[in-house]
């Protein structure tokens, strides 16, 4: 099955709806190249099951949080100075 409307993934070139099965697997090389996992199956599974999609401006729970826009302005110039490993984090005990 391929990502839901709500997803931001589904934004393909062309209109193009690539099932997540498929993006996974075309991120098999820059997984081998960087020795670590860029996009997992479980994280693509969650991103087009619309679950991560905040779409009620309204909902108090939603308007109480800060912006991306504005969390970038705090966090910008320190983002991309070091890099951390999914597989470090997540996978290695």
């Amino acid at each position: 099955t391929s990502c839901g409307s709500r997803a931001l993934v589904t934004a393909a070139p062309f209109g193009i709806d690539i099932p997540p099965a498929v993006i996974t697997n075309m991120t098999k090389p820059l997984n081998w190249l960087t020795g670590d996992i860029l996009l997992d199956r479980d994280d693509l599974d969650l991103l087009c099951s619309g679950l991560t999609v905040a779409d009620n401006p309204l909902d108090p729970r939603i308007a109480s949080r800060r912006s991306l826009f504005s969390w970038l302005g705090n966090v910008g110039p320190r983002l991309g100075h070091r890099y951390v490993s999914s597989i470090e984090r997540y996978y290695k005990t």
